[in-house]
Parts: structure tokens; C-alpha cells; sequence
């Protein structure tokens, strides 16, 4: 039996009161950089700073007082 990994992105914010974006990717890395590419975007738009963040997980709190949350888990599919 083959397995595969997959890397799903999910995230969710307190002004939408659950998941804003979920996503699958093929790789770590795309899952990263899809990722960093939104939490840019958020800073970008509303402002604010991060309150937590390492390579898999991102906090941000904007200054309009939303909050964010970001995370990438990893799930091995039996084929």
C-alpha cells in the first residue's frame, strides 16, 4: 500500500468567526509559502503584528482587532 503526504493549509479569523481559507498542497514548501504570501497580505491591508508564528503556525493580531490564525499540518494518506 503507497502512502502520500499532503500539507493542508487552513485559516481562520475572528471576524469571520471560522475558516477563512483551507487548502491542500503537494509539498511543504508550497504550503509555507502560500502561507507567508497571505500573512504578508493581511499585514499589508489592516496592519497589525505577529503574536505567534513558527515555520507551520502564524498568529497576527490587525490593528482593526482581528485576529488570524494560520496553520499547516501535515496528513499521510493511505492509497
Amino acid at each position: 500500500m503507497e502512502k502520500q503526504t499532503m500539507y493542508v493549509f487552513t485559516a481562520t479569523s475572528t471576524e469571520a468567526l471560522g475558516v477563512e481559507d483551507a487548502r491542500v498542497f503537494t509539498t511543504e514548501e508550497k504550503a509555507k509559502n502560500f502561507m507567508k504570501e497571505l500573512a504578508d497580505t493581511i499585514i499589508r491591508s489592516d496592519g497589525g503584528k505577529f503574536t505567534d508564528f513558527s515555520d507551520d503556525y502564524y498568529q497576527i493580531l490587525t490593528t482593526t482587532g482581528v485576529s488570524w490564525t494560520a496553520q499547516i499540518t501535515e496528513t499521510i494518506l493511505d492509497e
